[in-house]
């Protein structure tokens, strides 16, 4: 599976993932907006020396349509309402954009250093 387009993910991200079987179980298993709240308000309590104290993310639900995306900066996640697209592979994949602009060790959004973060988050949850 290493190297092949994961459903819901970028496909560079896949290819880079050390984990690509866990990245494909997190973005089948869909969530409600109260399932993603708590996932959420989990992952803020794992990693709260890496936000900024008090740790603090506005979270928004747009469109069933929308994809998502992270602000670091406002540290602000923009998520789809429930549907096909609210799943948790979305929501550790955004989450992992505010921990790596938070860390400041650069990088592309989209490259190792964000992959390298990402893997940590799935390991997490799939240990979890």
């Amino acid at each position: 599976m290493k190297g092949e387009k994961i459903q819901g993910e970028y496909k560079r991200v896949g290819c880079l993932t050390a984990y690509p079987y866990i990245m494909a179980m997190a973005n089948e298993q869909l969530l409600s907006c109260i399932q993603t709240i708590q996932m959420i308000d989990q992952l803020r309590e794992k990693w709260p020396t890496v936000l900024n104290e008090p740790t603090f993310l506005v979270v928004q639900f747009l469109d069933s349509d929308f994809h998502g995306t992270a602000n670091a900066g406002k540290q602000k996640i923009k998520l789809p309402m429930e549907g096909p697209h609210l799943r948790a592979g979305l929501v550790l994949h955004e989450f992992a954009h505010i921990l790596h602009a938070s860390q400041g060790i650069g990088g592309s959004n989209h490259g190792p250093e964000f992959v390298k973060i990402l893997d940590l988050l799935l390991r997490d949850w799939y240990l979890s």
